[in-house]
């Protein structure tokens, strides 16, 4: 074939094996403590010989291995990137078509337009034919670049897994473990979220709907129902850590800082949040029921994680790897499926009362949250994945329809899971709950979108009645006094604070007074006073 065969390690293909470690790696890295060694391993080990593999047949195709090393890591850019190009397609289409509703967006031919778009893109690359020199000089560059990417993933791979490694027990419950005594009764503790679920006031006022009569279920299952309950931040990722480990998260506005959109702190505290190695010192189990929500997909302190799906897709790394590369056109065949991980976690958390304990359990319930799914009888409406849920649809809290009718579903599915748990638990159990925040409130005043925000659903189930829980309680204060009443600690109550900010901007607080049982009058602003 007239090719010389090179001596130097840079004009040797290497690249498409480097890229190939390179995006495994990024994945991961992007992923922190949500993909097991082993599963990377065999990831790995599976993805080089591939590359290396496709970069031997284009090289036999084309008659010469360094020209089909390069259409073999065009080919690998192109195979993991196309999830994101696709997600990027859907959003700026949504954006550039008014009146475009993006729960349709699917039903669009946009697989085949950005699939078209990417063979083209091949094809056109298989029609040049460089010389001697420029292969050899394009090979060296796609080496170093390639060596250059990986060398930049490792450090940020190891500083992950590192620095997700269980520090010791440092703030509100440092010493409250060791004076409980070994006498005192462990329940099962439970900690359900449903995430957007809006305070009663805040349903009749947006929403047109009345929740009493699943408020009223509750209290008949032994549930007290806080009427003037907050959040004491706005957005998940802030408002469960603060829950989780007990206290408020000042020190988030000076490291990273107000004008951060860095989550891996936050992250940090949730993963390995105060509470879990408080209750593992009391001998609990830690099960975690894994949401369709990346930060509660997984649980580094858990005993037991329970994925709403089985098999390789009830990784989080293997379902990001097919939601993010060209493997995603197969989201038809149900990789990831919202509506049927939800019925599965429902299924799953109804099941917990006969299993043996002491064991606190977690579940992240997504709806009522958009995507809308589900009608009230439970009908599922249409089928979306996991790439589609977080996206930044914040107009879909419009469609209040949709949304109760989705608060409906929740309801009643959860109120079922709820009776069933009691009836099956061998001794009465702590069960909260609660959502992490309210929905959001686009176009109404500055005023109103905090009080709905910040106003939530709060529902406390104590073995034999227990304390009254407040009727303004805060989510920061929950477990503190569920702690004190259930194993005798002294954490007491804090100071009240509500920290409102921006999506853009989470760590940028303002605080915001109390939500009141209305809402504020028209043109009403927050307080603007900081940390």
């Amino acid at each position: 074939m007239g090719e010389r065969v090179p001596a130097g390690w840079l004009e040797r293909p290497l690249h498409p094996a480097l890229l190939t470690g390179y995006f495994l790696l990024f994945l991961a890295a992007a992923n922190p403590g949500a993909v097991p060694a082993a599963v990377l391993l065999a990831v790995l080990g599976t993805g080089l010989p591939l590359a290396a593999g496709v970069s031997w047949l284009l090289g036999r195709a084309v008659g010469d291995r360094r020209r089909g090393a390069l259409l073999a890591s065009l080919l690998l850019v192109l195979f993991f990137t196309y999830g994101r190009v696709y997600g990027g397609a859907v959003t700026h289409l949504v954006r550039a078509v008014p009146g475009l509703n993006p729960e349709s967006v699917d039903s669009l031919d946009l697989h085949e337009a950005v699939s078209a778009l990417y063979l083209t893109a091949f094809a056109a690359a298989l029609l040049l034919r460089p010389g001697e020199r420029r292969l050899e000089r394009v090979q060296r560059w796609a080496n170093v670049t390639a060596l250059l990417l990986l060398a930049l993933v490792v450090p940020a791979l190891l500083g992950a897994r590192t620095g997700r490694r269980s520090p010791p027990l440092a703030g509100p419950l440092a010493d409250a473990a060791a004076t409980v005594d070994p006498a005192t009764p462990r329940p099962d503790i439970y900690l359900i979220v449903l995430d957007g679920y809006g305070r009663a006031d805040v349903l009749r006022r947006l929403d047109g709907f009345d929740d009493g009569p699943f408020l009223d279920r509750l209290r008949s299952l032994g549930f007290q129902v806080a009427p003037r309950s907050t959040a004491n931040y706005a957005w998940t990722f802030l408002s469960l850590p603060s829950l989780l480990n007990l206290r408020y998260l000042p020190e988030l506005r000076d490291d990273p800082g107000p004008g951060s959109g860095d989550l891996s702190r936050p992250y940090a505290l949730l993963h390995h949040a105060e509470l879990y190695r408080f209750l593992h010192a009391l001998g609990y189990d830690y099960v975690h029921l894994a949401s369709t929500y990346g930060p509660t997909r997984t649980a580094p302190e858990a005993d037991e994680v329970l994925h709403c799906r089985g098999g390789v897709f009830g990784i989080d790394y293997m379902r990001s790897l097919v939601e993010t590369t060209w493997l995603r056109v197969a989201e038809p065949l149900e990789v990831g499926d919202l509506a049927r991980c939800h019925l599965r976690n429902l299924d799953a958390l109804a099941s917990m009362g006969s299993r043996p304990g002491p064991k606190f359990v977690f579940d992240h319930f997504l709806p009522p949250h958009h995507p809308y799914l589900f009608d009230r009888d439970g009908t599922i409406l249409r089928h979306a994945t996991v790439a589609d849920e977080m996206d930044e649809q914040n107009g879909l809290w419009s469609e209040h329809e949709a949304y109760v009718e989705q608060v409906r579903f929740v309801n009643r599915r959860i109120g079922d899971a709820l009776e069933r748990i009691l009836a099956e638990s061998r001794d009465p159990p702590v069960i909260l709950v609660v959502s992490d925040h309210g929905p959001l409130a686009p176009g109404e005043e500055p005023a109103t979108m905090a009080w709905a925000r910040m106003a939530n659903l709060v529902a406390v189930h104590l073995p034999g009645g227990g304390t009254s829980i407040p009727d303004d309680v805060g989510l920061v204060d929950l477990f503190r006094i569920v702690l004190d009443e259930t194993f005798g600690t002294r954490l007491g109550r804090l100071p009240e604070h509500r920290y409102y900010s921006p999506f853009g901007r989470p760590f940028d607080f303002v605080e915001v007074p109390r939500p009141a049982r209305t809402p504020p009058p028209e043109g009403g602003e927050a307080s603007s006073s900081r940390p």
